[in-house]
């Protein structure tokens, strides 16, 4: 590979890992997840996954898992499912682009249930560059919280 080229990836690595910590605060307080999806057949790549729990994020609803691609103008195809090891629940969405605050980011949020779970993204993407690239599953495990108890009552006294 040509030192050119190089120049290009690593500068395309760093501009989307830029761009995605700056989407939002919720997303930039986001945990990145453990393995990141390997893009395969798309020379610039794709933005980084996140997923965001209540613990980080009260606008996530308890009990569910807020997932995007930090990638602005990001397309379709990608997919998350997700296991979770206390139920053994199981589900799955796609990727969706929809509108983010300033821009149009692939996300899904996902009725993971409580506990912790393992989350996985792959699928066929299309990234901002219109490439498509195939991606290598990427996993993350999450402790996502349960709706807080309602507080006792107090006893008539």
């Amino acid at each position: 590979m040509s030192t050119r080229r190089t120049v290009r990836r690593c500068g395309a690595v760093l501009t989307l890992a830029c761009g995605a910590a700056m989407l939002v605060p919720a997303v930039a307080a986001a945990v990145p997840f453990d393995n990141q999806p390997a893009p395969l057949g798309c020379a610039n790549g794709m933005g980084g996954v996140v997923a965001v729990t209540n613990a980080e994020s009260a606008t996530v609803p308890a009990g569910q898992q807020f997932y995007a691609i930090g990638e602005d103008k990001g397309g379709a195809g990608a997919n998350v499912n997700w296991l979770n090891l206390n139920t053994f629940a199981l589900g799955s969405a796609p990727l969706t682009p929809a509108p983010f605050l300033t821009g149009t980011v692939p996300q899904a949020l996902g009725n993971t249930g409580a506990g912790r779970v393992l989350s996985v993204v792959s699928g066929s993407y299309t990234n901002s560059a219109g490439q498509t690239c195939f991606l290598i599953p990427g996993f993350d495990f999450a402790d996502v919280p349960a709706a807080p108890a309602a507080p006792a009552p107090k006893p008539a006294g």
